[in-house]
This record gives structure tokens, C-alpha cells and sequence, in this order.
């Protein structure tokens, strides 16, 4: 999960499996949370799971606050103290097992991780591909979950169905699987079905795909993006934004946009041409290996 060794007291088993450790999270059941007063800081997040979902801080999130809490209306409340990997938690009146992983794993890393400036987050499917990640970027409803599962069928190991994070060594980006669920259908508040084929190692970034609906009877077209289109992907995808450091994250990505290929595929709305799809994928990574790298295009100023 993330790549991350986490220990906690919840009363269920979270299904964790083995992998490579980058980071150490320790949740502490707690009956009491303090809360922080009009005077701090709050930030709603849209959800479409039919609950409130806000971030709490004790000071300006955009200064240094030095606790936080996040929750998620009648589930749980999560607090800790900026700097640290011991989370304390509350549960409320319809926690169970489903919903506290659920939203541990889909919403609450990606935020802690964000705020601890551990990795950054893209809302991307992934899928291993000639042993590097590839990324599928649409918005959502735009086929990323449907095509991720395709891959899966074909062999392919997962990285993501939603989300997961990217972290730079040295000149090369690195992908963070986030965890072993894929959810090729309409639920809310459900992590999907179980995966067997995850990955359970960081893996080089090695392009992303951004997929266009097109008519059934359209043809399959790959085609390279360049500057602020290749940006304005990026951009689609970073789903969860802080008023932290903006200066600072916006080099990052645009650093980040510099060093991956980033292509545009037209995807016909007929899932009986998703091989036709999955093959020019395929001929297209072996026609254009990925370059070095370090090896960077520049973007135009706007």
C-alpha cells in the first residue's frame, strides 16, 4: 500500500501484503480528538461517495500548521502532528472494516502524503509495461478503469486504478503502486475487486497516455504532446491540491512534464475494440522506446 509498513490497532485485518518499504505509518486508536478552533484552517473536498470529506489545521494550511485533522463525516477522524508517522484516529457511528479501509487507503494516504511532502499524487490508472510504469490520464468516466483492467487481463501488473505517487531519484521518476484493487464498475465507498498481479516495488516512469473518447466507428490514433498541452495533462491529473509550497510544486511538475513522454490516443467508445486499442498501445511502446533519462523538451512560457 503505497509502499509503506503500516502498523495499526484497528480491530480488522487491512489484507496487507509484503512489499519494498519506502515510508513507516503507525495508526493509534484515541476516544478523544481535539478539534481546532474557527480560528484555524479548513478545506472541504469534493466527493461523490455522499459524504463530507473536509482537512482541519491549527494554523493557515498555507503557513506551517503543525497538526492536522482530517475527516470524513460519520467514519472516522484522523489526526497528527506535522513531521511525524504516528496517526491518531476516532472512529464515528458507521464506521465498520469496508468504509475505515476504504477511505484510509483511497483518500487518506494520498492526502497525508501530500502534506508530509513524502510523494506527489496523480490520479492516473497504471500498469506495468516493458518493465516500466505506464500511465493511462482521462477525466473522470474517461475509460482509465476499463482500459487498466483490460491490461490486467492481458498480464500486465497493476500500479493503480485511481491513484498513486510519484516521487525523483537522481534524474529518473519513480511510481508508487498504491494498493492491489481495481474498481471497473459503479459503486461508491468500495475499493473494487482484489488484484493478485500488483506490484510491490517502485518502477520508473516510463510515458503516460492520455485517452479521447471518440465515435465507435473512429480510428485508433496515437500522436506526441508537447509544451502546455503536455502540461495541461499533468495538471488534469493532480486531483488533490494544497496552498503549500506552490512555487515549489509548480517547478516540480513542470520539471516532471519535462522528462516523461506524454501521448494523446483517440479510444472509440466500443468496448469491443478495447484490443484493437491495447495492441497499438503495445506496437506504439515498441516502435518509440522511451529515451533516456534526464532527457528533457522545453515549455513554452505562458
Amino acid at each position: 500500500m503505497y509502499l509503506t509498513d503500516i502498523t495499526h490497532d484497528f480491530d480488522f485485518d487491512l489484507n496487507l501484503q509484503r512489499c519494498e518499504t519506502l515510508q513507516t505509518v503507525k495508526f493509534k486508536k484515541s476516544r478523544l480528538l481535539m478539534t481546532f478552533p474557527f480560528w484555524g484552517s479548513r478545506i472541504s473536498f469534493h466527493s461523490n461517495q455522499g459524504r463530507k470529506v473536509y482537512l482541519q489545521s491549527n494554523r493557515c494550511i498555507a503557513r506551517s500548521s503543525e497538526y492536522y485533522t482530517f475527516t470524513i463525516e460519520g467514519v472516522i477522524i484522523f489526526r497528527w502532528e506535522k513531521g511525524t508517522n504516528t496517526i491518531r484516529y476516532k472512529t464515528l457511528k458507521d464506521a465498520n472494516s469496508r468504509l475505515i479501509q476504504y477511505w484510509l487507503l483511497h483518500t487518506f494516504l494520498p492526502v497525508y502524503y501530500l502534506l508530509e511532502e513524502k510523494y506527489q499524487m496523480l490520479h492516473v490508472g497504471g500498469v506495468e509495461l516493458d518493465g516500466k510504469a505506464c500511465f493511462f490520464a482521462a477525466p473522470s468516466f474517461g475509460g482509465k478503469s476499463t482500459l487498466t483492467h483490460y491490461f490486467l487481463q492481458q498480464g500486465h501488473r497493476l500500479l493503480s486504478d485511481d491513484t498513486l505517487g510519484v516521487y525523483k531519484k537522481g534524474k529518473q521518476y519513480y511510481a508508487v503502486p498504491s494498493y492491489p484493487y481495481i474498481r471497473n464498475y459503479r459503486k461508491i465507498e468500495d475499493l473494487g475487486s482484489p488484484v493478485e498481479n500488483f506490484s510491490r516495488q517502485s518502477m520508473p516512469i516510463g510515458r503516460i497516455y492520455r485517452l479521447v473518447q471518440v465515435d465507435s466507428n473512429s480510428d485508433i490514433s496515437i500522436r506526441k504532446t508537447r509544451g502546455i498541452e503536455k502540461f495541461s495533462v499533468v495538471e488534469m491529473c493532480r486531483d488533490i491540491k494544497f496552498p503549500i509550497a506552490k512555487e515549489e510544486h509548480l517547478e516540480a511538475w513542470i520539471d516532471f512534464t519535462r522528462n516523461i513522454p506524454i501521448y494523446e490516443i483517440m479510444i472509440p467508445q466500443d468496448q469491443n475494440r478495447l484490443e484493437e486499442v491495447y495492441q497499438a498501445i503495445i506496437k506504439h511502446t515498441n516502435s518509440i522506446p522511451v529515451g533516456n533519462p534526464g532527457t528533457t523538451e522545453p515549455i513554452p512560457q505562458s
